[in-house]
């Protein structure tokens, strides 16, 4: 059985000690009996005496040697930052050699696995060097410059530190520009310090989606589970969905939800839910593509994460789709004679007030009920609405009455069309097609109408046909 260790358990211990300046007792790593360990000791000694040399191919040798000691056991780790090699590495990361660079920032990456290092690598001040190492160094050096931040950033006060001093741009350079190996070490470092609500942001304006979405689209790359984690921290915040939102992501979404992984699926699905948590035109767009099918197959066969995402994004869809219907209520554009002004049964008498309607209010998507007028200064009912007398199902002695108020007022069409609930319907034929086809009334008419069924299977047509009606 092996176990994991709690990082954020040991996190907050450190956090404390730091708090009331209480060192932590670090264990004693040899007790001096065994011949081993008494060599091993020596060796240690030795070689951090001689990082202070004044030969530099001694000072090479000791580093590379460090590299490998530091690398092996993780009880060397402690037993060198207790001899003080900490201090005299950092200074080599400023040597104007770049062999010497590489090898000293991969030690410094070994030595950073241990849990109390981090903090001592980032109190000698050697965060500043390694960013510049990942802007200029070698690609070996920039990839264990940014698996070091990624190590270091285990600390939160280090994610805010790194954010600081910069380190977030290099690492999206890398994520856009490096190898396989680079983008991987950058996009985990992201991750990492994207827990951070400002380094969000700073990711963002360093340019961090573009390459999150190529990292997408390019399957061969094999970091679209990475890509979709980062995605995930950014579109909590109001920046990263702005962004997010100027890139044909949405598509790219759904397409991973129908042909990914059981694993990209399950993040793709967990994206799009928190995209449309915070801003319903990214669900409402997400019909167009198909989503509907492939997120009822997830919800009854994905991982038992991608379950519970999948129906919540399927529950929000459809509340999303009832409040495209619902969205207006008391919606009375001006009249322009007496006749007009005088509709009857207008549930908010103040012309122009649009007022929030609650999820409760009708049915679901696709419900019987679609609860009260969109319209109701036309004197209509809800679209899908359970009368015979609903808007896609009017009653002829109603639909007389619109007919009359429109050519009394010919604005009122114009109005109605340009609103934002209309427009998103507009810009979404898959999703009015199915709340017309959700009206009983509307079904029977277009059974017996092949023509209609055209035009509602034509998202073509079928815009063109809403078009016109703002030229009444």
């Amino acid at each position: 059985m092996s176990l994991a260790p709690n990082f954020a358990l040991r996190n907050l211990i450190l956090q404390w000690c730091e708090n009331n300046n209480f060192e932590l007792p670090r264990k004693d790593i040899y007790d001096g009996s065994d011949n081993s360990s008494i060599a091993l000791t020596e060796e240690i000694s030795s070689l951090v005496q001689n990082l202070s040399s004044r030969e530099l191919d001694i000072q090479r040798e000791a580093i590379v040697k460090i590299r490998m000691l530091s690398k092996e056991n993780p009880d060397n780790r402690i037993l060198l930052a207790n001899m003080g090699a900490i201090p005299p590495l950092i200074k080599f990361l400023l040597y104007p050699d770049s062999k010497i660079q590489e090898h000293t920032v991969t030690t410094l990456l070994n030595l950073s696995l241990d849990e109390v290092n981090k903090r001592l690598i980032a109190r000698e001040g050697a965060i500043p060097t390694i960013i510049e190492i990942l802007q200029n160094g070698t690609d070996e050096a920039r990839e264990n410059s940014a698996a070091t931040l990624f190590s270091l950033s285990m600390l939160d006060e280090n994610k805010v530190m790194i954010g600081c001093l910069n380190g977030i741009p290099p690492l999206v350079d890398l994520l856009r520009t490096g190898t396989i190996r680079g983008k991987k070490d950058a996009a985990t470092a992201l991750f990492n310090l994207s827990l951070n609500m400002l380094n969000k942001s700073r990711a963002i304006k360093a340019g961090i989606v573009p390459p999150l979405l190529h990292l997408l689209e390019d399957k061969n790359l094999g970091m679209v589970d990475e890509a979709l984690s980062i995605l995930l921290l950014l579109a909590s915040h109001p920046e990263g969905r702005n962004e997010i939102g100027k890139l044909a992501l949405i598509e790219t979404l759904v397409e991973i939800i129908r042909v990914g992984t059981p694993k990209n699926k399950e993040c793709a699905t967990a994206v799009l839910l928190e995209l449309g948590l915070k801003n319903s035109s990214f669900v409402l767009a997400a019909p167009q593509y198909g989503v509907y099918d492939n997120l009822a197959e997830i919800a009854r066969c994905g991982t038992s994460r991608a379950q519970r995402k999948a129906n919540s994004l399927l529950q929000h869809m459809s509340l999303q789709a009832d409040h495209t219907v619902h969205m207006v209520r008391g919606f009375a554009p001006a009249a322009s004679t007496p006749a007009a002004a005088a509709n009857v049964g207008n549930p908010n008498p103040t012309p122009g007030v649009a007022q929030a309607v609650s999820s409760n209010e009708g049915g679901g998507f696709g419900a019987a009920g679609l609860g009260p007028s969109l319209f109701p200064g036309l004197g209509f009912n809800a679209l899908g609405g359970s009368g015979a007398s609903g808007l896609l199902g009017a009653g002829l002695p109603e639909f007389e009455q619109v007919q009359q108020q429109l050519t009394q007022n010919p604005n009122m069409m114009r109005e109605i069309m340009n609103m934002p609930a209309i427009q998103s319907l507009m810009n979404n034929p898959d999703l009015m097609r199915n709340m017309i086809m959700s009206n009983p009334q509307m079904r029977e008419i277009i059974d017996r109408n092949p023509e209609l069924a055209h035009v509602l299977n034509d998202p073509g047509i079928l815009r063109q046909t809403l078009e016109a009606g703002k030229e009444p």
